[in-house]
């Protein structure tokens, strides 16, 4: 995800209304000159960003990072 011009996009596709948690909790790291280049603003106090926290027990799911390009052909030996 990005900002331009005031407003959110996923990296591909139009601009999103709806960004999720793990967007504000990047975007409160941001300084206020970095935000004001890209002209975007903190959403008002009546817009609650909910911060949920996941039990200490589990451990955080780490998804694959996939690589550009066409996935490989497995060869099978036969």
């Amino acid at each position: 995800m990005f900002i331009q011009n005031g407003q959110v996009f996923p990296m591909t596709g139009p601009p999103i209304n709806d960004p999720p948690q793990w967007f504000w909790d990047e975007v409160k790291k941001c300084t206020p000159e970095a935000l004001a280049d890209v002209k975007f603003k903190m959403p008002s106090k009546d817009v609650q960003v909910m911060t949920v926290d996941a039990p200490s027990d589990e451990k955080p799911v780490q998804t694959p990072i996939r690589k550009r390009g066409r996935p490989r052909k497995e060869k099978v030996h036969g």
